[in-house]
């Protein structure tokens, strides 16, 4: 499979296996159905997302989270 985002040629059962490893949780067919985005790319997005969920929340409670402390 050709990555649709980086052009990178990646096997889906091993970027699956690999992205539900590193993410407990999160499934790749959930957050990428059509199965096009490699382990790099998906990565990127899903630590993006988990950074700016983080952040929502701690604007909610008024606060500041700083994730290297």
């Amino acid at each position: 499979m050709t990555c649709s985002r980086c052009g990178a040629e990646f096997d889906v059962a091993k970027v699956r296996r690999k992205y539900e490893k590193e993410f407990d949780g999160l499934e790749y067919d959930w957050d990428f159905p059509s199965n096009d985005v490699c382990f790099e790319c998906a990565e990127c997005e899903a630590r993006s997302n988990i950074s700016e969920g983080i952040d929502v929340l701690s604007m909610k409670r008024g606060g500041f989270y700083d994730s290297d402390n």
